[in-house]
Formats: C-alpha cells, sequence, structure tokens
C-alpha cells in the first residue's frame, strides 16, 4: 500500500489534534466571520444557502473547547476494563466515546434499572460501572480466563442466571446458521437486538432466513461479538430443550462451476468466506444475493443463467480495469458499477479513490475515522446511508438512523443502537457500497455546485466541492476568479490548518509560505485533470453569498 499522505484521505479528514490556526503558522491574522449571505437569485430546484452547507464535506469543526476531562477519562479506562472499545482513553470523547457509553448502558443498565437509551453516563452508572470492571478482574483470575472473556460471560451470568461455571465450560461454542437464526429471533430483543429479530423470517420452506443480504450478514457477524456471543450461549443453556435441533447436513461436493463463479465473486469484492471451494454455503448464497440486489436483480441468493453470464462479464471487464489502472480488481469492478450507474466519469472516479485510499478497499486513515476505497466518516456514511439507502439495498437501515445536534449546533447522523452501527460503520468497508456513495456524494456536489457556476464543470472544481464542501467550492472559484493570487489561507484559514501540505509551501530554511488559490487550483489539476490552468474552468454564475469562516 502507498504511504499515505498529500492528498490521501482528505475525503472527510479532520485533525486528531487542537486545530492549527493560521496565525500560529505565518503570523497571518484569520480571516474575521463574516454570517452568510442569501444569493441575488436561486434557479429553479437548486438547494439555498445554508442548507447548502449539511452536510458537505471533509472539514467537520471540533468543538472549541478541547480541554480533557479528567472524569471522562477515568470512564474511558473503565469501559476498556469489560471490554468496550470508547477509541483513545483522552477525556475528550468523540463517537466512539458515545458509542461504548450506549453499548454499555444498553447491556448493563437493566442489570440496576438503569436508562439503557441514554447516550452519557451518570454518577449512578458509573459506580455501577466500577462493580461490573472489579467483577470481570476478579472472574479472569478465578476461572483463569481473559479478561475480555471473563467480562462478556459474567454480563451473560448476570443477566439469565447461567453460573459463569457452565458459561465457563461452554464458552466458545459453536453455533450453526439455523440455530443462530433461532437464537436472535427469539431473544435478541431482550439485548438490543430487536431490528435483526424482526428482519429473520420464516422462508418458503418453513426454514428461518433473512429478508436482506445485507442484514443476514450482519445476523450471522454477530456470532463473533463477545457479549452478543456470550448471552446467546447463555440463552442456549438455559432453554436447550425448547429449541429445535438442526439436522445434521451431509458435507456438499465442489463443483466447478460454482467455484467459477465464487472467483468471479471475489474478484468484485463480494466477501464469500476463505476461499472459492465450489460448495455453496451461507457466505456464497449471501455474496450471490448482494450481487443480484446491488446489479438490478432480484436478491434470491441463486443466480440464473443470465446472472452467471452478467457476474462473469463484470468480473472479466473488472480484471481488465485493474490491470489498465494498477488497481485491484475489485476496487476498479466497484468503482465500474458505480460510475455506470450514475452514467458518470470512471477515470476520474478511480482517480478519486486512488488519491482517497490508493484503492485499499478497507483502510483506514491514521487522522480520523475515515474508512474504506472512498474513506467515509461515520456522520457522512451515516447520511449517505440515510438519503440513499434505499437506492442500494440499505433502505431498512434509515430507521436506524436519526439526526442530531453537534456541540457547535449543526445538524448531524448517527446511529444510535451500538451493535447496528458498528456493522454499518463497517460496511465502509465494502467496495460496492462505498463506491456507490462515493459516486452519490460527487453527484450531489456537482448539482449544487452547477447551481451556482457557469460553464462545463472540470473534475479539478469537482474535486474542489468533494475537498471543501460544495458551497466553499463555489466561493473559491468565486474568489479566485476575481483575484486567483490571494491568499488560500486567509480565505479557507480551517481547511488550511486541517491540509497544511495543500495550503502551505515549504521552502529550505524558510518559514512555510501560503500558496495562493491559484496554485491550491492547480495542485488538484495536476492530480485530476493533469495540466494546470490560469483560472477556473468555469465562471460564477450567480454572486455566491460567502460562507462564515467560523462556525
Amino acid at each position: 500500500m502507498k504511504k499515505r499522505g498529500g492528498l490521501k484521505g482528505l475525503f472527510n479528514r479532520f485533525a486528531a489534534v487542537t486545530v492549527l490556526s493560521a496565525s500560529l503558522l505565518t503570523g497571518t491574522a484569520a480571516a474575521q466571520e463574516t454570517p452568510p449571505a442569501q444569493p441575488e437569485t436561486v434557479i429553479a430546484g437548486c438547494p439555498a444557502f445554508p442548507d447548502f452547507r449539511r452536510p458537505e464535506g471533509p472539514m467537520h469543526r471540533v468543538p472549541r473547547d478541547r480541554t480533557p476531562d479528567p472524569s471522562l477519562r477515568a470512564e474511558q479506562v473503565l469501559l476498556r476494563q469489560i471490554d468496550l472499545n470508547p477509541g483513545v482513553a483522552d477525556g475528550l470523547g468523540g463517537g466512539g466515546t458515545r458509542a461504548a457509553m450506549r453499548e454499555y448502558l444498553m447491556f448493563y443498565a437493566p442489570l440496576y434499572q438503569g436508562d439503557a437509551n441514554k447516550f452519557t453516563l451518570d454518577s449512578t452508572d458509573v459506580e455501577h460501572l466500577k462493580k461490573y470492571a472489579a467483577e470481570a478482574q476478579r472472574n479472569a483470575q478465578t476461572y483463569r480466563i481473559s479478561v475480555s472473556s471473563a467480562a462478556a460471560l459474567s454480563l451473560a451470568s448476570d443477566r439469565t442466571g447461567v453460573s459463569m461455571t457452565s458459561l465457563v465450560k461452554n464458552n466458545g461454542h459453536k453455533f450453526d446458521s439455523p440455530t443462530w437464526l433461532h437464537m436472535v429471533k427469539t431473544y435478541g430483543a431482550s439485548y438490543g437486538m430487536e431490528f435483526y429479530a424482526a428482519h429473520i423470517v420464516a422462508g418458503g420452506d418453513g426454514k428461518l432466513t433473512v429478508d436482506n443480504p445485507f442484514i443476514h450478514r450482519q445476523i450471522l457477524n454477530l456470532k463473533d461479538h463477545p457479549r452478543v456471543a456470550a448471552l446467546m450461549t447463555a440463552e442456549y443453556l438455559k432453554n436447550k430443550a425448547s429449541i429445535p435441533a438442526t439436522p445434521a447436513l451431509a458435507p456438499g461436493k465442489p463443483d466447478e462451476a460454482l467455484r467459477a463463479q465464487q472467483k468471479d465473486l471475489m474478484t468484485l469484492g463480494f466477501d464469500i468466506g476463505r476461499t472459492a471451494d465450489g460448495i455453496k454455503g451461507d457466505m456464497t448464497r449471501i455474496s450471490m444475493a448482494e450481487y443480484q440486489l446491488l446489479y438490478g436483480g432480484v436478491p434470491t441468493g441463486a443466480l440464473s443463467a443470465d446472472e452467471i453470464a452478467s457476474l462473469s462479464s463484470h468480473a472479466k471487464r473488472a480484471r481488465a480495469d485493474g490491470t489498465a489502472y494498477n488497481a485491484p480488481a475489485l476496487a476498479a469492478g466497484s468503482v465500474r458499477m458505480a460510475s455506470d450507474l450514475h452514467d458518470g466519469d470512471f477515470a476520474y472516479m478511480m482517480k478519486l479513490a486512488n488519491a482517497e485510499s490508493s484503492y485499499v478497499h478497507d483502510v483506514r486513515a491514521t487522522t480520523s475515522s475515515a474508512t474504506g476505497l472512498f474513506q467515509f466518516i461515520e456522520g457522512t456514511w451515516s447520511y449517505m446511508v440515510l438519503n440513499y439507502g434505499d437506492k442500494h439495498g440499505l433502505g431498512d437501515f434509515k430507521s436506524q438512523v436519526e439526526m442530531y445536534k453537534d456541540d457547535l449546533g449543526r445538524e448531524q447522523a448517527r446511529i444510535s443502537n451500538p451493535l447496528i452501527r458498528g456493522a454499518l460503520l463497517d460496511l465502509r468497508a465494502n467496495p460496492q457500497l462505498s463506491a456507490l456513495f462515493g459516486a452519490d456524494f460527487q453527484a450531489e456536489n456537482k448539482a449544487k455546485e452547477a447551481c451556482y457556476v457557469e460553464g462545463a464543470l472540470k473534475r479539478t472544481d469537482l474535486y474542489l466541492a468533494h475537498f471543501l464542501g460544495a458551497s466553499d467550492a463555489v466561493w473559491f472559484l468565486t474568489e479566485m476568479q476575481k483575484n486567483p493570487g490571494q491568499s488560500a489561507v486567509a480565505t479557507f484559514p480551517e481547511a488550511a490548518a486541517y491540509n497544511v501540505n495543500v495550503f502551505y509551501a515549504r521552502q529550505k530554511g524558510a518559514a512555510l509560505r501560503e500558496r495562493s488559490l491559484q496554485e491550491v487550483y492547480d495542485i488538484f489539476a495536476r492530480k485530476f485533470d493533469e495540466q494546470t490552468t490560469v483560472v477556473a474552468s468555469a465562471t460564477p454564475r450567480k454572486q455566491a453569498p460567502k460562507p462564515a469562516r467560523k462556525r
């Protein structure tokens, strides 16, 4: 994998440290706050400022008060002691901390009649958290197991009444898929899995199945979730007599035609399991259903002759595109599918994927939570699921996304249920969905940008909307048209603070030099249009309202 730097990971990037101001770097005063003005005219059907701004792109401002809270840091440490991951124990909080607290409350609050629907802990919650952390430590020593296993098994014992001895003996119980579906369907609602339980239905043959392949995969993946697995094991031990037995299946014989289909699915980035073995197991069926869903078919999990031919054709083209762009076939195939669906610019989307992730479909940025082929952060991914999920088989998840106001009063999207949050955010590593949402995001920005910019938009203009957000891209082009030599740092101080290598030129033996708007534009032009320009390719159509520089 290429070293991430320069343009890598600029999509929705925010620094992990406090914002460096322009004045700290160069002594230049930051731009004064200017309230957004209304456009003189609004083209019919176009979004108007300031609604234009949410959500648009990378520059998620951090709250002004970033002083670590010792009490919060102590809570983060305690959460880690029961195998809940709040991220770095920095006393600053964030999405990971909120999710860990939410998961703690969902699983543990019923034990002490606490509120399981909050996102923060009060003093009562913290006292109980201390108790459960100490209990996990004791049980780890008593039963000679890891603290993480002890925490999960202690929770299951406390919630179900099954003894620790019995749970330790059966730790790591292997559920077959039919039994697991029965367990989640029957007992999941008691442990925060109402959404998943509702999607497990009886098929035409009377056997339990799941009506959406993405949800089906998530339910099966919950077998690897330590607390869910421990709780379902406890319920199984407690209710074994009433749980339907699953008849043993004779091992299947490898089928070479099926093996070829599995290889094609893997080429396109579908997860069929360990290898193409020619045996149709759960992961192969789910992958086939996902392929059908994403490529316009009915997700039956069994491919028709026409669908098999189409799969082979798509895989062959993905291999050819991958060779042409020196990229993995799964990345090229995903981008090709997304650009075809949008009648988009395949070459531009490939360059964008290379700039964002070096074509690594599951890469995570080092400076933020941005993940996947097109480097989505949590808030933007949640927004895309809410607004575009219907198009790509994720419409059922819209009910799990809620809007809230962040510390700066801005509307943001988040997923409240921690189990569903984790599963949905993991989908950012799904190359097909990342490419589809990436194309949707580009199309949305392009439509917004076209409302205020005349002429054909070049790739560089589109990337500005991707990099700054559509409204700031319009402002960038407006200002550059008036004076291309003006300081980009003074015009976009917050973006400059997060992207020093773009907004500043490094000079030997001298301080950093501020780049002009034209210089910044030319950096992107060399990357996306393969040439530099004297002025922007498009002229502002209407006087764009100047966005507030600080919020």
